[in-house]
């Protein structure tokens, strides 16, 4: 069996199961890569590293049950598969599953750990894009502000030569908001005001077209309201600062997300 990339073989010394990398080497390079006319069957490299991937995809814990950075120890082993058969698309759809969860439980390092390792690889350029924003906000929650603010340019970028689609849109001013809030922590809250605003302006139009409010829409618009509410408070523009505040408690209050109303709360305190 191929689990964890190496081969399990039955130990005389150990009495026991054990693996061995010698012998998950000799294999590996003893097998084709590929063979015309092989099916899913055929002992290929190609099957067996596929083979452990959907083991260790079946061995996942379920997003409700998450309590610990262990829970997702089969994901790990999954992402490192992946990353072995050069799947970007299916491994970084993985990350993204798992990110919002490694952020909140404040698991940054094992999270950039990850993103650096599919930021240093050749990729198609939406998936570039999305990775570049993910460890730019990564970055802001380890303090490398200047990292970051670099990380989120390059996503914004990246979105805007997409084109005109709404997700492009969405994706392009949320790493605005992430390159934003570098610009604030670096004390540099004229810039931060300035990328917030015209974010917040595009954000109302793409409302107004729609006259709807989807879940990403709302999370990009409440972390574009809070972030600004707060930089004007630190310019003195506090009525500003509660009236953009007010906006963002009754835009979470409406889509029933406790998390931000909280945020939001707690950043009212601030002002």
């Amino acid at each position: 069996s191929l689990l964890r990339k190496r081969l399990i073989f039955w130990s005389v010394s150990k009495n026991e199961l054990d693996q061995h990398d010698a012998d998950r080497a000799f294999i590996i390079t003893s097998l084709p890569t590929d063979a015309e006319g092989a099916n899913q069957n055929s002992w290929t490299v190609k099957n067996l590293f596929q083979n452990a991937a959907l083991y260790w995809h079946s061995q996942q814990v379920s997003e409700e049950n998450w309590r610990t950075v262990t829970d997702l120890e089969a994901h790990f082993c999954e992402y490192e598969i992946l990353l072995i058969q050069n799947n970007w698309v299916a491994a970084v759809g993985l990350v993204l599953a798992i990110s919002d969860f490694l952020l909140r439980r404040g698991y940054y390092l094992r999270l950039k750990e990850m993103l650096e390792d599919l930021h240093k690889c050749q990729m198609p350029f939406h998936e570039r894009g999305i990775i570049s924003r993910l460890l730019a906000d990564t970055n802001v929650r380890l303090g490398e502000y200047e990292i970051a603010r670099s990380l989120a340019a390059v996503a914004a970028s990246t979105a805007d030569a997409e084109g005109v689609l709404e997700e492009r849109r969405l994706d392009s001013i949320a790493a605005r908001q992430i390159e934003a809030k570098c610009e604030l922590e670096l004390g540099r809250v004229a810039n931060a005001i300035v990328i917030l605003d015209s974010s917040l302006l595009e954000l109302r139009s793409t409302h107004q077209e729609h006259r709807s409010m989807d879940p990403k829409l709302a999370e990009v618009m409440l972390r574009v309201l809070v972030d600004l509410a707060f930089a004007n408070s630190v310019v003195g523009e506090v009525e500003l600062a509660i009236e953009l505040s007010k906006e963002a408690e009754l835009l979470a209050s409406s889509i029933k997300n406790i998390h931000w109303r909280i945020v939001v709360v707690a950043y009212q305190g601030l002002y």
